[in-house]
């Protein structure tokens, strides 16, 4: 299934803030199973997501889970339904989450993660730093109805974004997979150029610091000293609490972001590992 971009641009991106976060609190149902049952990494991507095709569909897919019969977690975005995936990759189960709180979803998951023989009682809901957003899902109201939020314009973001960090930032030296972060619900890849010196190339759905999808591109430790080099516009440098490249969804519009985001990110990581050189 391909989403064009006009799903992206027909859509105000600051009108995106509900679908984000409806689907931000429905992707812990991938997170929780695999914080808890799959092979445990240093850099907790045991926990992070993967961006895939399932029968035609964009989803996010958890990482494999270990039991009598393996299976992984995944969310099809577009209507709010968790699914069930064997070894294969086929979906055996399905639960929609419109009209459903985080309580009976999880209920259920863990049913039928006991019946492939996983240890359904370890499952239990990550625990994040205070920055996690707050919503009334989180105190029990149920998940909206899929047909009453943009959602297609949101997972346009993605859709679109992965190809991009796939041939962009993926070939960079010690680049790490494409993985995205249930805690800040970012899709992102981290280079590595030398030890202890980080890049960290994304997207972000929105957070505190911009209501509406950004790409980003930052660079650890940090550069000094100021000032920064020009960015090509529309892009800019974000200074509160993390430096970084930025580019958000509204500054593309009336622009062509199939020309405008490559040369963003191609721009921005060249002149993040040109800071590491000796």
């Amino acid at each position: 299934m391909t989403i064009p971009w006009h799903d992206v641009e027909k859509i105000d991106p600051l009108a995106l803030s509900e679908a984000r976060l409806q689907l931000h609190y429905a992707i812990q149902f991938l997170a929780a199973p695999a914080a808890a049952l799959a092979v445990p990494l240093a850099d907790l991507g045991h926990t992070s997501l993967s961006w895939e095709t399932i029968q035609g569909s964009p989803v996010f897919v958890s990482q494999p889970m270990p039991a009598e019969m393996p299976l992984r977690v995944a969310l099809h975005p577009l209507t709010l339904t968790v699914l069930l995936l064997s070894n294969t990759g086929d979906p055996f189960a399905s639960y929609p989450l419109a009209g459903q709180t985080m309580t009976a979803g999880l209920e259920w998951l863990k049913t039928h993660l006991a019946e492939r023989g996983a240890e359904a009682e370890k499952v239990a809901w990550l625990s994040y730093p205070a920055d996690f957003p707050p919503h009334a899902l989180g105190e029990g109201s149920p998940f909206a109805d899929p047909e009453g939020l943009p959602l297609a314009a949101l997972v346009a973001y993605y859709a679109k974004t992965a190809p991009l960090l796939q041939t962009i930032a993926l070939p960079r030296r010690g680049a790490s997979p494409l993985r995205i972060w249930p805690h800040h619900f970012d899709m992102a890849v981290l280079i590595q150029p030398q030890p202890q010196q980080f890049i960290g190339v994304g997207l972000s759905p929105g957070d505190h610091y911009y209501a509406q999808p950004y790409w980003y591109v930052s660079a650890y430790p940090y550069p000094q000293p100021e000032p920064f080099p020009p960015l090509p516009e529309p892009a800019f440098w974000h200074t509160q609490d993390w430096l970084g490249a930025v580019l958000t969804g509204s500054a593309l519009k009336g622009r062509d972001p199939q020309i405008e985001l490559p040369t963003f990110l191609e721009t921005a990581i060249s002149m993040s590992e040109g800071w590491f050189q000796p």
